[in-house]
């Protein structure tokens, strides 16, 4: 059985919204965006049935009758082929590959869909050698008019339609100027004025008529009665907690829609053009839009319930496709031998056909021997190509940028031989989500992904919006998908271990049996850690089952959790010998594993282990392994505003204050990296105060004395960090400040030393104190963003 969702049905849509009512943002910028928030809600609602209200009266039982005995049968979103395949499609406009990619989901044009449940009318056109046309008014406004072109196929009776979306800018006088939505809004609000008055109810109930009309879809009702030789028929309003019978005029509908569609717009277009296309027009509504004097060339229909469709797709002997479909002009852009000189790496032309095998297709280039190449040279760890397609730049709409095709060699050591040899490989299949690779002479798939221009503008901090780029979203999005991909193994070590702690807490801590739980928490452990990839974003309520699920299973383990390690901490020093150890290493595996296990310990409370007056004491037990997991976990607000809290509080077990201690900065600058909200924390963090004490302990320590290298490394990450609060507050740390000069004094006395961080990459190995160096006085590039390497 398959189930097709038509994206592109704008009345469908006004049907479903209030059926569930729930709406979507129609005010996006362009087709991308409301496609995937469309099928976004499809996706939440698809498996709730529903009954469509009973507006005709030849629906209403005379009698009471009970809902499983009901003539209105219950329904779902979109509708169903009985064939042998479990699938969901998607109707969509033709959109390029990169939109087609984002969409995730097996789609269907919908030219493609209208064509052959259209077809018998199609095919009485004097001539099939013309490109076809298609506006259809139910539908969203298009974006572009994308003509079907045809081929004979020798299995199919009927010509084979072909999408060509590489020239669009061809085909811009063939639009209509309006929007379809505003016309269709527009004959629901004048047929809903003309009731309301004859009704005479107040206007004021204007606009909850209208969303009547969209939840039964009266369009589709006008259609059901076209057929019975009635210029009117009974429905039922339901209007204000009552009910109306009203009798609807077919010919006063025909007129309202005459009146507020521009129908001489589209006889014009089709007057001007019909030499070189035929047109389809295509509506719900009981109307004739096209001038029958063009009925060679041109001629409308009614929307129907796709009969022929179902037909054409049901034909199990069927050996031809549905559709073709030409590439994308894509090119990616090389640096070439010769300065200011690029090379072109294109996709070949050609046609790919529905219901094909998967196809890959390398892009190609000449070289300087203009000979034709595939692979080309990737000398450094990461790089930005530009493209474009179909001629243009890929542009992000809602920030105006370049898209460009980030490449990452995720194998690159620094100490080899990295001229590594590559090629980009698009794999498609109409029909499905194309995908493209990159892949090394190794056959190794590398890391790559769409991404906006990197900024090359100087820059003061570290903007927001790329720390969440580059490290928070990236992480958490690959780390959800493994909990998807690996959903059972995770589950089941998340039981062992479990399982585990049940018996370490019953256990005897002076028997041989506890050092081998030890072991096996350790093993559990590192299975665990090694396992998840961290998430470093807020997980969602709504989040699919499996994800919930193991985060409910985390939500079970607090309270064993709180009691071994209590356990733990009370024994550790009456018990002797290799026991002692055991309980040592179980103790800092536990911290570990919930440290280690990041955003998916949202929903645990842990107040234990971030109690004030114990951390501040001086008998917290594994007192750097304590901070450092705590910091791991404050992926929540409550847990970020206790761990700066002890910022300027005095530790007894170190004997001086939290911000002098090096595990102390080790989490306060990954709090910062990983989970800070920093135009939230503006209004509770007392980062100026912060950057200036961090500053001036670091101006009376001696960088070369090794106990300090590691804290003046913590030192620089928390301060390149802070400087980011200079997007939120443009006069933190300004020029010829306090601040400002105590910041100078710093870098100068760091101005022969190398710093830096297994933690982040930059550009050129750029060293910590030099990158602050140049963010502190707005001359840092873009390029010099700091990259997450790995999450420790």
């Amino acid at each position: 059985m398959s189930r097709f969702f038509n994206l592109e049905s704008y009345l469908e849509y006004c049907q479903y919204a209030q059926i569930f009512a729930e709406n979507i943002n129609l005010n996006h910028k362009n087709k991308q965006d409301l496609l995937l928030e469309y099928r976004h809600f499809i996706s939440r609602n698809k498996k709730i049935e529903f009954l469509e209200f009973p507006s005709l009266t030849s629906l209403l039982s005379s009698q009471l009758t009970p809902s499983n005995q009901s003539r209105i049968s219950k329904e779902k979103l979109g509708f169903v082929i009985e064939d042998s395949w479990e699938e969901e499609i998607f109707i969509i406009p033709p959109i390029n590959a990169f939109s087609l990619s984002l969409l995730r989901a097996s789609y269907l044009f919908s030219p493609v869909f209208y064509y052959w449940n259209f077809v018998d009318d199609i095919i009485k056109f004097d001539s099939l050698d013309k490109p076809l046309i298609i506006y259809s008014f139910d539908d969203f406004t298009p974006s572009q008019i994308i003509p079907l072109t045809f081929e004979s196929h020798p299995k199919s009776n009927y010509p084979i339609p072909i999408i060509d979306t590489r020239n669009l800018d061809n085909y811009q006088s063939l639009k209509l100027s309006f929007m379809y939505e505003e016309r269709c809004d527009g004959i629901l609000s004048t047929i809903a004025e003309n009731i309301l008055e004859k009704l005479k109810l107040d206007i004021t109930l204007k606009t909850d008529l209208v969303k009547y009309f969209q939840k039964i879809n009266i369009f589709k009702i006008i259609n059901s009665q076209q057929d019975k030789n009635i210029t009117s028929f009974p429905i039922i309003i339901y209007l204000g907690e009552k009910f109306y019978h009203y009798h609807l005029n077919r010919e006063e509908i025909k007129k309202i829609i005459s009146q507020e569609l521009p129908l001489q717009e589209l006889n014009k277009i089709i007057e001007d053009n019909r030499d070189k296309y035929n047109f389809l027009v295509i509506s719900s509504y009981d109307l004739i839009l096209v001038n029958t004097s063009f009925s060679s060339n041109a001629i409308s229909v009614k929307t129907d319930d796709f009969r022929k469709f179902k037909e054409i797709w049901l034909e199990e002997s069927k050996e031809f496709p549905l559709y073709g479909q030409h590439l994308d002009k894509i090119s990616f852009f090389v640096a070439g031998r010769e300065k200011n000189k690029d090379n072109e790496i294109s996709l070949p032309e050609k046609i790919c056909y529905q219901g094909q095998k998967e196809e890959k297709i390398y892009g190609e280039y000449k070289n300087d021997n203009l000979e034709l190449k595939q692979e080309f040279t990737m000398p450094v760890p990461s790089v930005y190509l530009p493209f474009t397609i179909n001629g243009g730049s890929l542009i992000d709409e809602e920030t105006s940028k370049k898209k460009m095709y980030k490449i990452e060699n995720q194998y690159y050591d620094e100490n080899e031989d990295n001229n590594l040899l590559i090629k980009i490989c698009f794999i498609l299949q109409p029909g499905k989500p194309p995908k493209l690779e990159v892949i090394d002479q190794y056959n190794r798939i590398l890391n790559s992904s769409l991404e906006n221009a990197p900024e090359l503008n100087n820059l003061g901090y570290i903007p927001t919006k790329k720390i969440n780029e580059f490290t928070r979203n990236n992480l958490s999005n690959i780390g959800l998908d493994k909990i998807s991909e690996n959903y059972i193994d995770i589950e089941q070590t998340l039981l062992n271990i479990k399982d585990k702690l049940r018996n370490i807490k019953s256990a005897n801590y002076n028997s041989s049996n506890f050092v081998r739980n030890a072991k096996e928490i350790r093993r559990l452990r590192l299975e665990a850690n090694n396992t998840f990839t961290p998430i470093l974003n807020y997980i969602p309520i709504n989040s699919e089952k499996n994800i919930n699920h193991i985060l409910s299973i985390y939500l079970d383990l607090e309270n064993l959790i709180d009691e071994n390690l209590s356990k733990l901490r009370r024994k550790y020093y009456s018990i002797k010998g290799e026991n002692s150890l055991s309980i040592n290493n179980i103790y800092i595996d536990i911290l570990l594993f919930l440290g280690k296990s990041y955003g998916l310990t949202q929903n645990m409370s842990l107040n234990y282990l971030f109690d004030y007056d114990k951390l501040t004491s001086n008998n917290v037990k594994n007192f750097k392994e304590h901070l450092q997991n705590i910091a791991r976990l404050a992926c929540i607000l409550s847990r970020q505003k206790q761990y700066f809290n002890l910022f300027s509080t005095y530790s007894q077990k170190e004997d001086k204050e939290f911000y002098k201690i090096e595990a102390y900065l080790w989490g306060y600058a990954r709090i910062l990296l990983w989970y800070l909200n920093f135009e939230e924390a503006s209004t509770w963090l007392n980062y100026q105060q912060h950057f200036s004490d961090i500053i001036n302990h670091c101006l009376t320590l001696n960088y070369e004395e090794n106990k300090n290298k590691g804290y003046f490394q913590n030192t620089l990450l928390c301060l390149v960090y802070l400087l980011t609060f200079r997007e939120i507050n443009s006069e933190f740390v300004l020029e010829n400040s306090h601040n400002y000069q105590s910041a100078k004094q710093l870098v100068n006395k760091l101005e022969n030393c190398q710093i830096r961080s297994n933690l982040v990459q930059i550009k050129d190995n750029l060293s910590l104190n030099e990158l602050f160096a140049q963010l502190l006085d707005g001359k840092a590039s873009g390029d010099y963003i700091p990259k997450v390497e790995v999450v420790d």
